[in-house]
């Protein structure tokens, strides 16, 4: 018996060796009393967590920004059987980093514990953003695609729904450009099309315009808490910079300049409407545009 006493304290002593070698955050709590019983080196340093000392209250790891979301973790780990958070931490030294949380419940001689493990997991974080941030790019002029822009307009529409503010949409096209791509080649309406939408998307003047490229020459672009006629001096002022570009355009009837048209609708949505109706009304505003002689902005009827 003793001998198995002794064999038992040198696999714990053992364990407790390797647990404070790993870089991952290791504890351990009393999932009754929501007390942290065990923890490793990692888990003191980078988390904050420390075990329970009788006679002093008890204190939640300081990764945790509230007893509330402790409490939520170790009820999720208690009614779940498992739970998992992510966010982000400053460790001691002042460094960020982006925090895993699984956690287990275990039953030991009929004592519930919920055993813990938070890893460092930004270097996976920031490269599931990179993939995320490509996918929503286009691969031509880098800024936001048409994917982006379909998220962008739900999101906006039912933010602007809820504070029932105005929310903008502006179509743009570049006039001419197929006739601009034969006669220069395709090459140059590359180039074309990343100096339109680099000066479209620095528009320094309108913090809140979000730009991205619709398809071919054409572009969009969203302003929030905007009214018709503030979105209409905007579009002016986006007209005006990219004919201020200078980019010759030996092929097109309006101008020896590369310019745009473009069409405006504004309105406060409501969150039954389909925002599909905004886009329709700022494309119809659009061909107004070009139907009336084109590198000018033409305004949406009301609807």
């Amino acid at each position: 018996m003793e001998r198995e006493v002794r064999d038992q304290q040198r696999r714990l002593a053992l364990f407790y060796r390797l647990a404070s070698q790993t870089d991952d955050a290791l504890f351990i709590i009393d999932s009754v009393e929501g007390r942290v019983t065990e923890c490793n080196h990692s888990a003191r340093a980078w988390l904050g967590v420390w075990p329970f000392v009788e006679g002093t209250d008890p204190a939640i790891p300081s990764v945790f920004q509230s007893f509330d979301q402790w409490k939520a973790f170790l009820d999720e780990a208690a009614t779940k059987g498992s739970a998992r958070f992510e966010w982000d931490v400053k460790s001691a030294d002042g460094s960020s980093a982006v925090c895993e949380i699984l956690a287990r419940l275990v039953n030991e001689q009929g004592v519930s514990y919920v055993v813990a493990v938070g890893r460092d997991v930004t270097s996976r974080v920031e490269t599931e953003r990179d993939l995320m941030d490509q996918t929503q790019r286009d691969g031509l002029t880098g800024i936001l695609n048409r994917r982006a822009f379909d998220a962008a307009l739900v999101e906006l529409w039912e933010s602007s729904a809820q504070t029932t503010t105005p929310l903008a949409l502006l179509m743009m096209d570049v006039d001419h450009f197929k006739a601009y791509n034969d006669t220069l080649g395709h090459p140059a309406g590359d180039e074309c099309l990343r100096a339109v939408s680099g000066a479209i998307g620095r528009m320094i003047r309108y913090p809140g315009l979000r730009v991205f490229r619709y398809g071919g020459e054409e572009f969009v672009g969203l302003l929030p808490v905007t009214d018709v006629g503030a979105a209409r001096n905007a579009a002016e002022d986006l007209r005006r910079t990219v004919e201020g570009l200078g980019l010759a355009h030996p092929a097109s009837p309006t101008s020896n300049r590369v310019t745009i048209s473009t069409g405006v609708a504004s309105r406060i949505p409501n969150l039954d409407d389909d925002p599909a109706d905004l886009l329709a009304a700022a494309d119809e505003a659009l061909y107004r545009a070009k139907f009336e002689g084109r590198n000018r902005v033409a305004t949406a009827l009301p609807f």
